[in-house]
């Protein structure tokens, strides 16, 4: 038996060496800007591995049917 937090973490990782393989094809490329992000994503793949980081709010954000009143700012009456 796996935890669930096990696979989700390795999923996360395993982005995350996708990323950093799409960084450095872009290197290789010179192509700076492509780089950064790639790192960028990897970065946060890399913080949702995390079990201590990661919040799961997807499944703590699950739709339980309440709607979410319509507030008007615009002052008018």
């Amino acid at each position: 038996l796996r935890a669930r937090s096990d696979i989700t973490g390795k999923a996360h990782v395993e982005e995350a060496r996708a990323d950093i393989d799409r960084a450095r094809k872009a290197l290789l490329e010179r192509n700076l800007p492509s780089a950064m992000r790639a790192m960028a994503r990897a970065e946060k793949e890399l913080i949702l591995a995390d079990p201590d980081t990661r919040s799961d709010i997807d499944d703590i954000n699950e739709n339980d049917g309440e709607e979410i009143p319509y507030v008007d700012l615009t002052g008018e009456e």
